[in-house]
């Protein structure tokens, strides 16, 4: 006897029909049981037997537990969360052993084994012949899985356990001879066929068994494409609310019901005007809850937990630290941007226990967060190995010691989440399987799945308007049907596989799993039985990260494409006014400002960059840096020229010195750089680093005294790295020279070292000023009588000047020119013009000038892209032009 199977889906009168007649109806899924069981009303029912509407999954576990009082059966069945321990202990202990096995991610090797498993049970196959066992031994994984498999059934049957794929089998194999149940019939409601062990389960205990399929869908649907995902999502909203508005029974079906979820609920609620609002607000269901570990409280509790275990991403301990519920008040919340730009500051990629309690110490002192961290350090949990049941009570205190979940400022829904904390932690304790000590990082990975199998979902009033994924259509009835994300690639899904069983035995025993025409026949069906009783349309979108998207084959598209669907932007009803932001915040003279040079310099290149920067004092979060920055790398250039030139003070020292002499004050001047590096730095970057960059050091300081060698007129050098105060128009700059010669007529050289880049003279007399630094000396300096800027690093390390000459023909040379195109003989006569520009950057950063001046210059290493008002269309072009070049 096999099972008959039956198109189309009964309607409810033949449903009505057949529990009169003590018919048992099982569901593909719990929330089509629960349809039929609110709208047939099973209760009414006046006769001898409870009618009786099941998912299938629950029946299974009704009829187990039935038997097993009755029988010597396994007497725990396992939760989900208590199978994936068992898989994960017996994988990780074979790991161990064996390391030619090629999945490196454990949970993903745990989620992979139990999939496997699910489908050996599902399909009945006979894991004791040895022909099924010689196909798993010809293959490395599959013969590991082999391996884990023999250890999982082990341990069940020496613990007296089970798990949810063992139910059908036990059932069949305990069967009664005599059942009440073999005079019934029953009705499987599913698009999908009854696996093996459920048909031959249902068989066993039943006169009669049906089962109830849709026809395949014979024609096309409507389709609308859309340019992008983000405008097809957006569509879909708009949709959905025109069907809310017209009172119709209308569902939102994402072929992607994970990834698309939470852009559609964002859209759904600027739709409908309740972004700000709770939950609960938005008159929308959701099919599916969302799982506890990706609730923003519990994602923080576990990145919390895991910090403790080992190192941080920067994402990670950017969420961790603008996390609420770790910080109780305004004034820790004050503290977030400081903490975290102090992280940053090491331009780490990733940041330990230790490194996150000294940025709290440094910032926060006394908040929960750092407490709570600097407890955990100091009773070293990370080494520690404890029960489940241990861990659950050193972990708790320690959540609340960092005030988590900061309970004051939860909303309503955040309360209701904070309540399943408890359940939680009492899963993990009572759980069977995990009874052995363990390391925190293994004890938060079963954390991790006792909340994956948690799911939260508020409760909510029902609405018109529903969002599922399309299995959880299935015998569901809706007036218009719209599906999100038809393109071919997604819909139908694709099969997906598994890898741990031989090709061989997926194809011998007809795994859906890897037979791609189940799927498309399932999602077939699922479409007729949606489109025999409402309006279905189907949409996609035709670009998908830069490659073409087609459609699904189920989408009845033109072969030239389809116009694109452009919904309007919302009307704004109100009169929009311009408003006019180019000026800022004044600044309250006279003040000591910070910034110097890099102050005039931005306020010359974009008076907005400036204002940002040094009046709103923004700043972008340091990247991530492999080695030593171009920043640091120029500090310490810097710094080794300012040691080397110490011991040389004069042309006459520099020319007189022998080359040994010169070697062994390089390799000096170099050694102190870098032992003025910050030991977080030094730790970063590791010593064969370091080595790399003392040679590069010593090797731009030899060069470089080629260069100096070569002046022809004696000089001495008067200061190095000097500090100057310079007041303007209230304002008050800390100026810092690298570098200050005096030749023997009196004149001063001002000196700036640079390590690369190109540099003209023309920016210091063309007006207006680009480059204001060296110019701003000759406000401070008596005798200034030329301007330099020396490049030490690069291809071709020379000297620009503008002003007198320093006794280099090929620097002079172009200084004379620049000179003449300037119109004057010496730098005396730009000094008051450069006075009065200079005045004119300080007022206009006083005022509050705030305009944006796009150039390739200023765009090139911008942090405030994000906010600039400026249109820098143009602007790209000519940084692409200028990089071209």
């Amino acid at each position: 006897m096999s099972i008959s199977a039956i198109s189309p889906f009964p309607d409810e009168v033949s449903i009505r029909e057949a529990l009169a007649k003590g018919t048992l109806i099982l569901t593909a899924t719990q929330r089509l049981s629960r349809h039929l069981t609110q709208t047939i009303g099973v209760r009414d029912f006046k006769v001898g037997r409870v009618p009786t509407i099941l998912p299938v999954d629950a029946w299974l576990v009704q009829t187990w537990r039935s038997l097993s009082e009755t029988h010597k059966m396994p007497q725990r069945l396992l939760s989900a969360s208590e199978r994936d321990t068992l898989w994960r202990q017996v994988i990780e202990s074979e790991v161990t052993e064996n390391t030619g096995f090629s999945l490196v991610q454990p949970e993903t090797a745990v989620q992979l084994a139990g999939r496997c498993r699910r489908a050996v049970k599902d399909y009945v196959v006979p894991m004791s012949s040895d022909r099924v066992r010689s196909h798993f031994e010809s293959e490395a994984d599959t013969r590991f899985f082999l391996q884990w498999l023999t250890k999982f059934d082990m341990r069940l049957k020496a613990e007296g356990w089970v798990v949810a794929e063992d139910l059908a089998e036990d059932i069949t194999a305990h069967n009664p001879t005599c059942s009440e149940d073999k005079q019934r019939d029953v009705w499987f409601l599913s698009e999908e066929p009854p696996v093996p062990s459920l048909e031959k389960v249902l068989l066993g205990q039943f006169k009669r068994v049906h089962w109830f399929r849709s026809e395949t869908l014979t024609y096309r649907l409507p389709t609308q494409a859309f340019d992008s995902r983000e405008s097809e999502i957006r569509g879909a909203a708009r949709w959905g609310k025109e069907q809310h508005d017209a009172g119709l029974a209308s569902v939102i079906v994402l072929s992607d019901y994970q990834q698309d979820r939470a852009l559609l609920e964002h859209h759904l609620r600027a739709e409908f005007g309740v972004q700000d609002q709770v939950f609960t607000d938005l008159p929308v269901n959701f099919s599916r809850g969302i799982e506890l570990s990706k609730v923003p409280m519990f994602r923080d509790l576990l990145l919390f937990c895991r910090l403790v275990a080992q190192p941080l991403t920067r994402q990670e301990v950017t969420a961790l630290i603008r996390s609420p519920f770790f910080f109780v008040n305004d004034d820790d919340r004050a503290v977030r941007g400081p903490v975290l730009s102090r992280l940053y500051a090491s331009k780490r990629g990733s940041f330990g226990l230790s490194q996150v309690i000294t940025a709290l110490s440094q910032v926060a002192p006394g908040s929960p967060l750092e407490r709570a961290l600097s407890r955990a350090r100091a009773d070293r949990l990370h080494h520690a190995r404890l029960s489940a049941s241990a861990w659950c009570e050193r972990l708790i205190p320690l959540l609340q010691e960092a005030n988590w979940p900061s309970a004051s400022g939860l909303d309503s829904l955040e309360y209701q989440q904070a309540d399943l904390i408890e359940a939680v932690f009492d899963a993990i304790e009572i759980n069977p399987v995990a009874k052995d000590v363990l390391s925190l990082g293994t004890f938060i990975s079963g954390l991790k799945v006792a909340l994956d199998s948690q799911l939260f979902q508020p409760k909510t009033d029902i609405s018109q308007l529903q969002v599922m994924s399309l299995g959880d259509t299935v015998g569901l009835n809706f007036e218009t049907v719209r599906i999100v994300g038809a393109s071919a690639e997604r819909f139908p899904q694709k099969a997906s596989g598994l890898p741990l069983i031989p090709w061989r035995i997926c194809h011998e025993f007809e795994m859906h799993e890897v037979m791609g025409d189940c799927q498309r026949l399932v999602s077939s069906r699922l479409l007729m039985q949606l489109a025999s009783l409402g309006s279905v349309v189907l949409s996609y979108h035709r670009i998908a990260d830069g490659a073409h998207n087609l459609p699904s084959e189920f989408c009845d598209v033109p072969s030239n494409g389809v116009e694109s669907i452009a919904y309007k932007l919302v009307e704004v009803d109100s009169v929009m006014s311009p408003f006019a932001d180019e000026r800022g915040l004044e600044t309250q003279v006279p003040t000591e400002q910070l910034g110097g040079v890099s102050l005039l310099e931005k306020q010359a290149m974009c008076p907005l960059k400036a204002h940002l920067s040094h009046r709103l004092d923004l700043r972008a979060l340091e990247s991530e840096t492999q080695g030593l920055s171009a920043g640091e790398r120029g500090g310490l250039l810097h710094k080794a020229l300012q040691c080397f030139f110490t011991g040389m003070g004069s042309s006459e020292l520099i020319n007189n010195i022998s080359g040994g002499a010169m070697a062994a004050l390089a390799e000096e001047a170099a050694t102190m750089a870098l032992q003025s590096l910050h030991s977080t730095v030094r730790d970063r970057v590791g010593l064969p680093y370091l080595e790399v960059e003392h040679m590069r050091l010593v090797r731009l300081l030899i060069t470089w005294m080629g260069i100096e060698k070569q002046r022809t007129i004696p000089f001495v050098i008067e200061s190095l790295e000097s500090t100057f105060d310079w007041t303007c128009g209230g304002l008050t700059l800390s100026l810092t020279a690298d570098r200050v010669d005096q030749l023997q007529n009196g004149q001063q050289v001002v000196i700036d070292y640079k390590s690369g880049g190109s540099h003209s003279a023309s920016d210091w007399h063309q007006s207006p000023l680009k480059s204001p630094q060296l110019p701003c000396y000759s406000q401070l300096l008596k005798n200034v009588g030329t301007i330099g800027i020396a490049r030490v690093g690069g291809s071709d390390p020379n000297y620009t000047l503008l002003g007198g000459a320093i006794g280099l023909s090929a620097a002079d040379t172009q200084s004379e020119k620049a000179m003449a195109t300037a119109g004057v003989a010496d730098l005396s006569e730009l000094k008051d013009r450069w006075g009065q520009e200079l005045s004119d950057l300080v007022r206009g950063f006083v005022e509050g000038d705030a305009v944006a001046t796009p150039s390739a210059n200023a765009c090139r290493y911008c942090d405030f892209k994000i906010i600039c008002r400026a249109h820098l269309s143009e602007a790209s072009d000519v940084i692409q032009e200028s990089d071209d070049e």
